[in-house]
């Protein structure tokens, strides 16, 4: 997102930090000093529920955002599966 806004692609919504930093890089600007509350979604093909790698960034997003992920990876157990 950043790069795109940077290199005058478009408009967006950033992290905080990430907007400061830009800014203080001379990236970007932007407008005031306000901020958002949003609520996220992810969202992924339908086909794809089975897919170790979208399991493994539900178990993720379940430990982040403290909610229950039926059948998704757990965060540990993604750690022990993608190490070599």
């Amino acid at each position: 997102m950043r790069t795109l806004v940077a290199a005058g692609v478009g408009v967006g919504l950033m992290r905080d930090d990430l907007a400061h930093q830009a800014q203080a890089a001379g990236e970007l600007n932007f407008f005031g000093d306000h901020k958002a509350t949003t609520r996220l979604v992810f969202a992924y093909d339908e086909g794809r529920a089975g897919d170790q790698a979208i399991q493994v960034v539900l178990g993720m997003l379940a430990d982040i955002w403290n909610i229950e992920a039926p059948g998704a990876v757990s965060s540990a157990a993604a750690s022990r599966e993608l190490s070599p």
